[in-house]
C-alpha cells in the first residue's frame, strides 16, 4: 500500500520535472519567443553579447564574440586590448626597415635597401600629452630625428646632439603667432580674416583617436532615442521560406521581414545631426570664418550658403531626403534559430543630389579662382584649406576638358542591393556567399559578388579565404577585376600569414600583398612580428614593389609622458639674431658629430 502511495507521489513529481525540462528547452531555443525576439536572438548569437543588438534586445547570456569558435575569438581579444590602451594610455616601441625597395623612379637610385626607422614612445589619452623618439638606421648608420613633445597647445622638438633646449611651434594660436613673427617678411602675411581661425591640435594631428565617451553611441541623449529606436523596430513572420545549403542540407529557413520605419530613421539621423553640430562647434566657427574669406574672393559665389555650418546643414538635408523611405531587410533562420541569411534592395530617390550640385560646379570654379590668381594671401587661404582642414581638394583642372557635359544626365534614383548567404554546419560563416550592388540607373553601377570559407584544421590552424568579382560600368565602359584573398593563422605559435591578389579581366596581376607575421598578447603586452611584407604593383616589365619587416609592442602606460628639458625656443618668437645663432649652433653640432 505505501508503495502504491510512493508512486503516486513520485510519478507527479516526475511529470512536473519532465515538464520543467521541456519548457525550459523551449523557452532557450526560442519556441515561445516573438517574431521580433526570436530574430533579434539569431542577430545577438551572430554578433556576440557585446552588440547593440544583445545590449537592446537583452541578449546577454550570448557569448561575447558570437558562436565564432575559440581560436577566432583568440584574434579579436588583441584588437579589443589595444582598443582599452588607447582610452587609457600606452607605450610603444616600434621599428621597420626596407630589406628591398626599387626606388629608381623614386629617387634615382636602384635600391634603398636596409633603411629603417626606429619610434618609442608613450601616449596619455586622458592628459592628451604624447612624446615619441624618432631614428632613422641605414645600414650600421643610426641616426636621431629628434624627441617630440605633442600636446593640444603645441609641438616642440629635442635633438640634444645637435643643439640645447628645445623648439616649440605653438598650434593652438598658429595664426596670429605667425603674423606677430619675423616670418610674414619672408613668405608672406596670413590674412587677418584668417589668422584666429589657423589653429589645430597638435596631440589630434598625430594621435588620432576618438574616445568612446566622446562618440555619438555614448552621447547622453543617445541612448534613450537608440532604445525608442530598437522599440519601434518592426519585425514578422512572413509565412514564407527559403531553401538554403546548411552544413551538407538543404534547409527550409523561415523568412522574417525586419521594418524599419520612416519616421524612425529620420528621428536617429536627426538625433545624430544635432550631435555632429554640438560636438563640433568649435571646428565648425573656424571653418565658417575661412569659409566666408573664400566666398569674399569673388562676388560671383554670393548665391553660396551664407556659412560653412549652413552649407553642411545642406548636405545633411540631402542625406535626409535620401534615406526618407521605409527600410526593408529579409532575414532567414535556420532551425536551431540561427541567421542563416539576409538581404536588402531600396531605390533611393537621387533628384535632391541634382538640385545641390545645380547646373554647374561652383565649389570647383571657387577653387580654380584661388589656383589662378595665387598670391601670398590666397597660398595661406589654400595651405588652410589643405592641411588644417584636413580636407584636399583637386584644383587642377584640366582647362581642355569639355565643359559641355550635361547635368541633366545626374541619375534621378540609385538602387542599393547587398545579400549574404551562410552555409557552414556548425558555425555558420564557414562557408559563406553574398553580393553587392549599386546600379545608378543611367548605364553606371558596381557590382561586386564574392564567396567566402573560415574554417580549421583540427583547431590548430585557421584559414580565411575570399573571393570577389568586381564589375564596373559607366560612360559606356565596363571593367572587371578578380579579388582573392587567403589568410592562415595558427593558434599554437601565433602566425599570421596573409596573400591578396587583385588582377584584372585578362588575368593580369594588377596588385599582390604577401605577409607574414605573428600577433600574441601576454601580460597585457601585445607583441606584433612583421617577419615579412613584400608589395607588387603591375607585372612583366611594369612590375615594382618594396619589400620590408617591422616589429611593435603596445603596453599600458605606466608612467607619466617625458617633458621637454632645458631652455624652450619659441619659434615664433625668435629674431633672425636668434635664427642665426641657432643655425651655427647645428653646424657645429654636425662638424663634431
Amino acid at each position: 500500500m505505501k508503495s502504491k502511495k510512493v508512486i503516486f507521489i513520485i510519478i507527479p513529481i516526475c511529470l512536473a520535472l519532465v515538464a520543467a525540462i521541456v519548457l525550459t528547452v523551449l523557452f532557450a531555443t526560442g519556441a515561445f519567443l516573438s517574431p521580433k525576439a526570436r530574430v533579434m536572438l539569431a542577430l545577438s548569437r551572430t554578433f556576440g553579447s557585446s552588440s547593440i543588438i544583445s545590449e537592446y534586445s537583452g541578449n546577454m547570456g550570448v557569448s561575447e564574440y558570437g558562436y565564432a569558435p575559440e581560436y577566432l575569438a583568440d584574434l579579436l581579444k588583441a584588437s579589443d586590448a589595444l582598443e582599452s590602451m588607447k582610452e587609457r594610455g600606452y607605450s610603444v616601441d616600434a621599428s621597420y626597415a626596407m630589406s628591398d625597395l626599387d626606388a629608381t623612379d623614386l629617387v634615382g637610385y636602384g635600391s634603398l635597401s636596409n633603411i629603417g626607422m626606429k619610434v618609442a614612445g608613450d601616449v596619455d589619452t586622458i592628459n592628451r600629452v604624447a612624446y615619441y623618439d624618432l631614428t632613422m638606421q641605414y645600414n650600421f648608420l643610426k641616426i636621431s630625428l629628434g624627441k617630440y613633445y605633442l600636446s593640444d597647445k603645441a609641438i616642440s622638438m629635442a635633438m640634444p646632439s645637435y643643439f640645447d633646449g628645445y623648439l616649440t611651434l605653438p598650434t593652438d594660436t598658429f595664426g596670429t603667432s605667425y603674423n606677430a613673427s619675423i616670418f610674414p617678411s619672408i613668405l608672406g602675411e596670413i590674412p587677418q580674416e584668417l589668422e584666429s581661425s589657423i589653429s589645430f591640435s597638435a596631440y589630434d594631428l598625430f594621435c588620432p583617436s576618438t574616445p568612446d565617451k566622446d562618440s555619438f553611441m555614448a552621447a547622453e541623449d543617445t541612448i534613450s532615442i537608440l532604445k525608442d529606436f530598437y522599440d519601434n523596430i518592426e519585425v514578422d513572420k512572413t509565412g514564407k521560406t527559403r531553401s538554403i545549403l546548411i552544413g551538407t542540407k538543404q534547409q527550409e529557413c523561415d523568412e522574417y521581414r525586419i521594418t524599419l520605419a520612416e519616421e524612425d530613421v529620420l528621428t536617429l539621423f536627426e538625433a545624430y545631426e544635432d550631435w555632429y553640430f554640438s560636438a563640433n562647434k568649435e571646428t565648425i566657427e573656424n571653418y565658417n570664418v575661412y569659409y566666408t574669406y573664400l566666398c569674399s574672393l569673388d562676388s560671383s559665389f554670393a548665391d553660396f550658403p551664407s556659412s560653412y555650418e549652413d552649407l553642411l546643414r545642406d548636405i545633411f538635408d540631402v542625406y535626409k531626403e535620401l534615406i526618407a523611405v521605409d527600410h526593408e531587410i529579409y532575414v532567414y533562420l535556420d532551425n536551431k534559430d540561427r541567421l542563416a541569411a539576409a538581404s536588402y534592395e531600396i531605390e533611393l530617390d537621387t533628384s535632391s543630389i541634382q538640385s545641390m550640385l545645380g547646373d554647374d560646379s561652383a565649389e570647383m570654379d571657387l577653387l580654380d579662382e584661388i589656383s589662378d590668381e595665387l598670391d601670398f594671401d590666397d597660398l595661406w587661404a589654400y595651405v588652410y584649406f589643405d592641411v588644417f582642414s584636413g580636407n584636399y581638394p583637386d584644383v587642377d583642372v584640366d582647362d581642355s576638358a569639355d565643359d559641355s557635359t550635361d547635368d541633366s544626365d545626374f541619375p534621378e534614383t540609385c538602387t542599393i542591393s547587398a545579400e549574404i548567404v551562410f552555409h557552414g554546419r556548425d558555425y555558420l560563416p564557414e562557408r559563406y556567399e553574398g553580393s553587392f550592388l549599386i546600379d545608378f540607373n543611367n548605364g553606371c553601377s558596381c557590382e561586386a559578388n564574392y564567396t567566402g570559407e573560415n574554417r580549421t584544421d583540427n583547431n590548430d590552424i585557421y584559414h580565411s579565404i575570399l573571393n570577389a568579382a568586381l564589375d564596373l560600368e559607366g560612360d559606356g565602359d565596363s571593367y572587371s577585376y578578380d579579388i582573392a584573398y587567403e589568410a592562415s593563422y595558427q593558434a599554437d605559435d601565433k602566425n599570421l600569414t596573409v596573400e591578396l591578389t587583385v588582377t584584372d579581366e585578362d588575368r593580369i596581376d594588377l596588385l599582390n600583398i604577401v605577409s607574414d607575421s605573428t600577433l600574441s598578447l601576454e601580460d597585457d603586452t601585445i607583441e606584433f612580428d612583421l617577419e615579412e611584407l613584400t608589395l607588387t604593383v603591375g607585372s612583366g616589365s611594369d612590375e615594382s614593389g618594396v619589400t620590408l619587416n617591422a616589429e611593435a609592442s603596445f603596453s599600458p602606460l605606466t608612467d607619466r609622458v617625458p617633458l621637454p628639458e632645458g631652455k624652450e625656443r619659441n619659434l615664433f618668437t625668435m629674431s633672425m639674431q636668434d635664427y642665426e645663432l641657432f643655425f651655427d649652433e647645428i653646424a657645429n653640432g654636425l662638424w663634431w658629430w
